[in-house]
C-alpha cells in the first residue's frame, strides 16, 4: 500500500538568506540556504547542504565512497560538523517541499560564496509538491 503525503500547515515564513530544512527527497531532509523568495507564486530557491562526522569523513575518503551530486566545501557550515557538502544543483520547491525548523547556528563562509554562485547557475532539482502544482497548472 503506497503512503499517501498531506501538506501541513505551516506556521514560519520562510526568508531569503536563513537556513530551514528542505524535503528532497531523503528520509528527513537537509538543511538549506534560501536563496530566492517569491511569496506570490509559492517559488522559493535554496541551495542545499550536507555534513559528516570525522569518522564518516575518514571512512568514505578510505574507500572513496563519495557522493558525485555534493561539493565539498573549505569550511564547515556549523561548529558541530567536521565536513559540509553542498548539492551541485539548487532546489525549486513551493512552501510544502520545506519545513518549519529554522538553523540559527548555521552559515556559509565567505571563500564558498563563489561555489554557491555556481550551484545557483545551474538547472534546479524540483520539490515533490511544486511538481504537482506545475502539473496542476498546466492541465
Amino acid at each position: 500500500m503506497s503512503r499517501r503525503r498531506k501538506p501541513k500547515k505551516h506556521n514560519v515564513i520562510l526568508q531569503k538568506g536563513k537556513f530551514y530544512n528542505v524535503h528532497d527527497g531523503s528520509a528527513k531532509g537537509h538543511p538549506g540556504r534560501i536563496e530566492e523568495v517569491d511569496y506570490k507564486n509559492d517559488r522559493f530557491i535554496s541551495v542545499t547542504t550536507h555534513s559528516l562526522t570525522k569518522d564518516e569523513y575518514e571512512q568514505k575518503k578510505a574507500n572513496n565512497t563519495f557522493r558525485k551530486d555534493y561539493k565539498e566545501l573549505k569550511h564547515r557550515t556549523s561548529k558541530d560538523v567536521y565536513k559540509s557538502f553542498i548539492n551541485k544543483r539548487p532546489f525549486e520547491g513551493s512552501r510544502d517541499d520545506y519545513g518549519d525548523k529554522e538553523y540559527l547556528d548555521m552559515s556559509f563562509d565567505k571563500e564558498d560564496e563563489m561555489e554557491i554562485e555556481k550551484v545557483r547557475a545551474r538547472k534546479p532539482r524540483l520539490g515533490y509538491w511544486y511538481k504537482k502544482k506545475i502539473k496542476k497548472a498546466f492541465k
